[in-house]
C-alpha cells in the first residue's frame, strides 16, 4: 500500500490545498511513498501516527494491541508522574525532576512511532 495525497484527501487529513501541494512538492509523494518510507517523512509526530494508524497499513487486530500497549505505556507513564508529584509536594523532588517527568511525552511519542516502525516491517 502507498500512501499518495489522494489517499491524505480521502482520509480527511487535516491539511489545506496549500500544505497538500507542499507534501506533493517537497516532500516527493506524488506518486506515494510505503508507510515505512512515510516516517521518515520531514512532517509532525503527530501527523505521522494519525496517517499510519489505519485499518488501510495496520491490521484491524494489530492496531487494537497497538492501542493497548500505548495505553498501558500512557498509565505507566501518569503513574510515575503522580508518584514525582506527590513527592515534590512533600518537598522530596526538585522542581527540575518534574520538569523532566513533563517532558516524557514527546519521548512517548516518538516510542509509539518505533512500535508502529515494528510493526510495518512485520507485515510488508
Amino acid at each position: 500500500m502507498k500512501i499518495t495525497i489522494k489517499k491524505l484527501v480521502e482520509w480527511n487529513a487535516c491539511y489545506d490545498e496549500d500544505e497538500l501541494k507542499e507534501f506533493k512538492k517537497n516532500l516527493k509523494i506524488k506518486d506515494g511513498v510505503t508507510p515505512l518510507e512515510f516516517i521518515d517523512l520531514d512532517i509532525k509526530t503527530e501527523d505521522k501516527i494519525w496517517t499510519l494508524l489505519r485499518p488501510e497499513i495496520i491490521p484491524e487486530k494489530e492496531l487494537h494491541l497497538l492501542g493497548c500497549k500505548f495505553a498501558e505505556a500512557a498509565l505507566k507513564l501518569e503513574m510515575s508522574v503522580i508518584k514525582l508529584k506527590k513527592l515534590w509536594l512533600k518537598g522530596k523532588a526538585m522542581d527540575e525532576e518534574l520538569e523532566a517527568a513533563r517532558s516524557a511525552g514527546s519521548t512517548a511519542e516518538k516510542a509509539k512511532l518505533e512500535q508502529i516502525k515494528t510493526i510495518l516491517e512485520t507485515i510488508k
